[in-house]
């Protein structure tokens, strides 16, 4: 059984090293390209105005709230226990729903980004595949998730991906 495992290992590691000698690898920053893509800033400037919406109606609730709490301090004493508990209740709710709010707001902005961003990756990730299969390499990684510990820059693509997206 150990010779028969070891023997599976001994084939997996030969095959995988014969695999990598034949490998080329290039690399780039991909996060880097795709912060300059002229595309990313129409996308930001959509979610940035969607986020401001958001953030006014969280005031307009925050607003009221302070209004209400404002009425409730003030009259406290001539209002009965009642009204006064009512009253209470609804600050409490307010204060569920702003958080509610503020949470499906923040979740609705990550969503609204991944939409807006996919078209972009693809576009980036097709010029990154052309790039690759027209200087012969096998793999590209990226270097913006710290894949790449160590290189001498020769197989740096990230200047031909640019050029192909039209970037400086």
């Amino acid at each position: 059984m150990k010779r028969i495992s070891f023997t599976i290992l001994f084939f997996i590691a030969y095959f995988g090293f014969a695999n990598s000698q034949t490998s080329k690898l290039a690399y780039l920053n991909a996060d880097k390209v795709l912060i300059d893509m002229p595309e990313i800033a129409a996308a930001d400037t959509q979610l940035v105005k969607l986020n401001k919406e958001y953030n006014d109606y969280v005031e307009q609730l925050k607003t009221n709230y302070a209004q209400k709490l404002k009425f409730l301090q003030e009259n406290k004493e001539t209002l009965s226990n009642i009204i006064f508990e009512q009253k209470a209740k609804e600050l409490a709710s307010i204060e569920q729903q702003i958080a509610d709010f503020q949470q499906k707001a923040q979740q609705d902005l990550l969503k609204k980004r991944d939409v807006l961003y996919a078209p972009i990756k693809t576009k980036l990730f097709a010029a990154i595949e052309d790039v690759r299969k027209a200087k012969g390499y096998t793999d590209v990684l990226n270097s913006s998730t710290g894949l790449i510990l160590a290189t001498d820059g020769k197989n740096n693509i990230e200047a031909e991906v640019r050029k192909k997206l039209g970037l400086k």
